[in-house]
């Protein structure tokens, strides 16, 4: 943080001393003074001292993976539509009063994916399906458009423009059900199981970061890994572990002493064991009534 807040001063230094000046020639002064706008991004610092913020921020970033393949597949789904529906309703004519004219019809492939993903939030969907249900007089020969756009395809098929309710209602309606109704869905649920995993660790009272400083203070004592230690190491170990796991340097040896003997840890043959010394520690930061 101090080098960002040092280059913001180099920045707006730079801007000041170059005002009404020709020393930065052919560079826009308004670069300079839009650099002095991430001055903004200090908010960040709030994250360390605003739980919520915190806790927030963890979750949109571990929510990242799980979206992204949730999205990827609603990519796919998207592609797979388009081409079903630009092939059975690429030819339905415009209906200006249904919001289904210019870019947002069926004919081409953005235009396909636009209406799609409107249809994917419920927005006007029930318009689509009307549109692409369209029938005579408002279609074909009736309606006199097709002779104009496609004058090809009116000798074969006079109703060419028209749609085609069922497989309308039936491809629609299933896109809705996978689209709207489960992957948007899926998304929410990737982003609230990430927020109530979030929410348990920032709500521990014991972290995972202090678990992990105290499996590497034991293995000071302990090089051979076999989770023992004598009980002469005890009170070193809980010297060196910072709160709430340990006491600190500051305590006196009696305070520390008095507290070893609350945590209520089991010695057996003079040694003492990794898990019951992480759990007594843990549960003395927790409160919890030891056993007599």
């Amino acid at each position: 943080w101090n080098v960002f807040d040092f280059c913001l001063v180099v920045v707006a230094i730079v801007d000041l001393a170059t005002v009404g000046t020709e020393l930065l020639d052919g560079i826009n002064p308004a670069v300079l003074r839009t650099l002095r706008m991430f001055r903004i991004a200090r908010l960040l610092r709030l994250v360390r001292s605003a739980k919520g913020l915190r806790t927030s921020l963890y979750t949109v970033i571990l929510s990242l993976p799980g979206l992204s393949n949730v999205f990827s597949l609603f990519l796919l789904l998207l592609v797979i539509y388009a081409i079903i529906v630009m092939s059975v309703f690429g030819h339905v004519i415009e209906q200006p009063y249904l919001g289904y004219a210019g870019y947002a019809t069926f004919d081409n492939f953005g235009g396909t994916l636009l209406l799609l993903i409107q249809s994917a939030t419920t927005e006007g969907w029930n318009l689509i399906l009307e549109a692409c249900s369209v029938q005579a007089p408002f279609c074909g020969p009736e309606a006199g458009a097709l002779l104009e756009v496609y004058p090809e395809g009116a000798a074969d098929d006079p109703y060419l423009d028209c749609g085609q309710p069922f497989l309308a209602a039936v491809l629609l309606c299933s896109f809705q059900l996978f689209a709207a109704l489960i992957l948007l869905n899926l998304m929410i649920g990737v982003v609230v199981d990430t927020f109530s995993n979030t929410s348990t660790k920032e709500n521990l009272l014991v972290s995972m970061t202090e678990m992990l400083a105290f499996v590497e203070d034991w293995h000071i004592y302990d090089r051979s890994s076999s989770y023992y230690i004598s009980a002469h190491y005890l009170p070193g170990l809980i010297q060196k572990l910072l709160p709430p796991l340990g006491f600190g340097r500051a305590v006196s040896v009696f305070y520390m002493m008095r507290r070893i003997t609350d945590a209520w840890i089991p010695a057996r043959a003079g040694m003492v064991q990794f898990q019951e010394v992480l759990f007594a520690l843990a549960r003395l930061k927790a409160g919890q009534s030891l056993p007599e």
